[in-house]
């Protein structure tokens, strides 16, 4: 009775999501499907449906019926980014986020940036999809899997090192303030401006400020402020991979470990027994992990090169996370799928 109630809830979440989001769509048909690719990967007795996306919920407009398919007949899901499973919505954890301040600003706690964060989900795009594909393993009860450096980390640690939840953070102060001189507030919390307070910036004109939030809700807002897919650059050694204008030129970067990381982690799954697995991703990902799929040695190599930079930042401690739909108090802001059940990491259960 149980699977049959989450799967009716999360079918009725998912028809009201794709309902608003076609009142309202930020991305065209055309932009979604450009950014559309499926392939299947092997390793060794474990198939890899990889389904390479635009993360953005429009696709769900356009290929639910294949990403949910894709999902129906795996064994687990690999998710870019997780945010229920990693505690992004987790009610309980806000007394903690409120008592550390951020690194950037010590005039914001985490928890005015992690409600920042949920305020701009729908522009940045940034969990509104990730979250879907939750629901989705949830649905047809798969495991999930999260193995990306950048996109397992806590929220702690995220709201601690991505500096874009500070910017939106400072973003919704200033258009606050400007507005409660406009005596426009309640414009304001249409825009979803964040709560906390900050100095105004002088430089913002009323009629700069008003255009600017007539293109709140453009796609080319969402491009400004959505973090671009990059590709992996191996190593500054590589010749081949030299040019690569999309890669993050700081040689510290976790940007530069995602793929070759992914691809490792893929080994690992198959290692552990799993026959068929549903891998989504940002499209720009799938060339470059099928490379490291495709040559183990140069992807040990890489990985064995940053050794140091995995070490500093404690890869090993959680970038590689299995998490299991099992019996616990839903304390979640957005988890509708069930009030008695949570994801649990499988050393957990």
């Amino acid at each position: 009775m149980q699977k049959e109630d989450i799967s009716k809830r999360v079918t009725e979440n998912s028809k009201k999501l794709d309902a608003e989001i076609r009142q309202n769509p930020r991305y065209s048909e055309e932009e979604i499907k450009k950014s559309w690719k499926e392939e299947e990967w092997q390793i060794g007795d474990m198939t890899i449906k990889a389904i390479g996306v635009c993360h953005v919920p429009e696709t769900f407009l356009e290929f639910r019926t294949q990403i949910e398919e894709a999902i129906k007949e795996s064994d687990l899901v690999v998710n870019e980014f997780s945010p229920e499973a990693l505690g992004f919505y987790d009610r309980p954890q806000t007394d903690k986020l409120k008592g550390i301040e951020s690194r950037f600003n010590k005039d914001y706690n985490l928890e005015q940036l992690r409600q920042t964060y949920i305020q701009h989900e729908r522009e940045s795009g940034a969990g509104i999809f990730h979250h879907e594909v939750e629901l989705l393993a949830a649905k047809y009860g798969k495991d999930l899997a999260c193995v990306d450096p950048t996109g397992a980390e806590s929220p702690e640690q995220a709201l601690q090192s991505f500096y874009i939840y500070q910017k939106w953070a400072e973003q919704g102060a200033e258009e606050r303030k400007f507005l409660e001189q406009l005596g426009l507030l309640g414009v304001a919390a249409a825009l979803g401006a964040a709560g906390a307070e900050t100095k105004i910036n002088k430089s913002m004109t009323r009629r700069s400020f008003l255009k600017k939030a007539a293109l709140f809700g453009a796609a080319a807002t969402v491009a400004a402020v959505t973090p671009k897919i990059t590709k992996v650059s191996l190593t500054p050694k590589e010749k081949l991979y030299s040019n690569d204008s999309a890669m993050d030129k700081n040689e510290d970067s976790l940007q530069n470990l995602r793929n070759p990381w992914i691809a490792e982690s893929l080994r690992r799954l198959s290692q552990m027994g799993y026959k068929k697995v549903a891998f989504i991703y940002g499209v720009g990902h799938l060339k470059w992990i099928k490379k490291f799929l495709d040559d183990q040695w140069l992807c040990e190599e890489v990985l064995r090169e940053s050794e140091g930079l995995i070490d500093k930042n404690k890869l090993n401690s959680y970038a590689f996370q299995i998490f299991h739909l099992s019996p616990g108090q839903n304390n979640s802001e957005k988890f509708v799928a069930s009030e008695k059940m949570v994801w649990k990491r499988l050393e957990e259960n």
